[in-house]
């Protein structure tokens, strides 16, 4: 799964230059994950857990449900 972080860039007013997005990053490899590939992978973890017999967690059952 993905870290979750924050990408909060800000001006030298210390004003945010837009609003805070987060940004999901690869826990091997440290590069960013795309929405996409984040349901990919849920929808993946959902049939392997079917496989294994075991529950999978809400959150991860809620972001398969959403379209890529």
């Amino acid at each position: 799964m993905a870290d979750e972080q924050r990408d909060d860039a800000t001006t030298g007013g210390g004003e945010p230059a837009r609003p805070a997005q987060t940004v999901y990053r690869s826990r091997i490899t440290g590069r960013i994950v795309s929405q996409a590939e984040r349901i990919a992978a849920a929808r993946a973890r959902i049939v392997a857990d079917e496989i294994r017999g075991i529950e999978t967690e809400p959150w991860i059952v809620e972001l398969a449900k959403q379209r890529a």
